[in-house]
């Protein structure tokens, strides 16, 4: 059997569940998660939420989105198949910002989303962990 036991409690104000949450901390209890159906000022200090780390993410997802269409522009028009079209430089660089664009927020968004799934651990086969049926 599981020796982790849990407090669960409904407040109706969220002044009410903030008062909560600081009597509970008086006690050396931690709070883990709070569910509202709007926002509340100040909550995430009272929980000890750190900065998310996903910005982070998407900046690395987007750079090498980035390089990605680089050198895959550069190696097809240059160094693959190098072809004389009016004139003009082999690897004209204003020409591909659209595809590098393209490459980088496609590279981020599926990065950023599997890096949000991966630390959520909501991944496809886990099974639903219901505490309160009224929690969605």
């Amino acid at each position: 059997m599981s020796s982790i036991k849990y407090i669960l409690a409904s407040f109706d104000d969220p002044d009410n569940m903030m008062s909560g949450i600081d009597k509970l901390q008086e006690n050396n209890i931690k709070v883990y998660d709070a569910y509202t159906p709007m926002p509340i000022h100040g909550i995430e200090d009272k929980l000890g939420v750190k900065r998310s780390r996903l910005p982070i993410v998407a900046f690395i997802c987007g750079i090498t989105g980035t390089l990605t269409a680089f050198t895959m522009i550069y190696f097809m028009l240059v160094v693959d198949w190098p072809m004389n079209i009016g004139g003009k430089p082999a690897f004209a660089f204003p020409d591909f910002i659209p595809i590098m664009f393209e490459l980088t927020v496609l590279f981020c968004s599926y990065g950023m989303g599997i890096a949000f799934f991966y630390r959520t651990h909501l991944f496809p086969g886990r099974a639903p962990r219901v505490m309160d049926l009224r929690a969605t």
